[in-house]
Formats: C-alpha cells, structure tokens, sequence
C-alpha cells in the first residue's frame, strides 16, 4: 500500500502452484475402487484443462467461449490461462519407450502452452483510489457550492437593499408630490375664496 496525498493505492498478488498429476491411464495405473474414482475426476479437470489450452493457442479460437468454469482446475487458473499472470509450465518426460505416447502428448501439451499469450499489467486495487478521490471531490463541490451559495445569497441581499432603497426613494418623492398638491390646491382654494369675496364694481 502507498498514500499519495489523498489517493491510496493498493498492489496484490497471487501465487498458485498446481501439481497436475499427470496421465491417470487406467490401463497403466491399475487403479480400482476410490483410487479409481479419483483418477476419473483427474482425467475430467485435464480434459477440461487441455480443451481450455488447446483454444487459448489457436490464434483463430481464441475470441470463442474459454469454458473456464468446466472444471474447478480450469477455473481456479483462469488468470493464469491467458489472464493477468505469468505462468511457468514445467513438464516431466520419461525417457523410456514404453511410455512414449505419453510423452509425445505432455510435449503437444506443452507446444501448447507455449502460444497462450497472457496479458500482464500491474494488478493495483482502484477502489480505494476511487472512494477517496470521490470523497475528495464531493468534499470540494459541497465547499464550491457553499461559496457559490453565501456569494449567491450576499448579491440577492444586496439587489434587495437597492431595490428597497429605490422604493423609499419613490415613496418619499410621492409623499413629497402629494404635499406639494396639496399646498398648491390650498392655494388655489384660497385664490379662489378671494376672488369671490372681492366686491364688484
């Protein structure tokens, strides 16, 4: 793990180490009864196993379905089988004829491996990275929109206090208006009252 700041990164590996058993011939082994049933179950996983490989080599099979999940083996090295991995396959050959069938299949097996092209990067965990700069970046965006709000807010208080003092303006320059009617209708009654009183001739 590595804190950069407010991002932290996380690195993680695997390791497996497969034994395969080898060629679990009955006719060789002579096995019977739960040595028998577990030869069986062998023979399936490697069966399963070569079908995987034997795809992952062929450069024109190799966007078809893997059938990883066949067999629990397969599955297990599914990272390991052209995935996120480097793999190391060692094989064991007997140099005796009798067993030369054997070895000519364990050297396609191998051939085999030899063309699967896995896809090695580093394998570094993002969600923690993720959630932090999330939480970074909401932390930033609720300040931003904080600002924004009380700047927000400070202008509509401001416009409000010109638009009142605008309408205190218009009030006064009313009430102002209404006393100069009314001192100028009072004249005019005045005028008015003398004009009649005044006698003729």
């Amino acid at each position: 793990e590595q804190l950069d700041n407010t991002v932290l990164h996380k690195k993680k590996a695997t390791l497996n180490l497969v034994d395969l058993a080898g060629s679990e011939r009955q006719s060789h082994t002579k096995t019977a009864g739960e040595r028998l049933q577990e030869s069986i179950h062998i023979n399936l996983s490697l069966t399963v196993l070569s079908r995987v490989i034997q795809t992952l080599s062929n450069a024109k099979q190799r966007n078809e379905y893997i059938p990883y999940r066949d067999s629990k083996l397969t599955h297990v090295l599914r990272d390991s089988l052209g995935g996120n991995s480097k793999t190391a396959v060692i094989v064991n050959l007997h140099p005796d004829m009798h067993h030369s069938s054997d070895t000519l299949f364990t050297l396609n097996f191998a051939a085999a491996c030899r063309k699967i092209e896995n896809r090695v990067h580093a394998n570094e965990d993002l969600s923690g990275d993720t959630i932090m700069v999330n939480e970074s970046e909401t932390a930033r965006l609720r300040a931003e929109m904080k600002s924004k709000e009380d700047e927000t807010h400070s202008e509509m208080v401001k416009r409000l206090t010109e638009v009142e003092d605008e309408l205190k303006l218009w009030k006064d320059s009313a009430i102002l208006r209404e006393k100069q009617l009314v001192e100028t209708r009072l004249q005019r009654d005045f005028i008015t009252a003398q004009l009649t009183c005044r006698p003729s001739g």
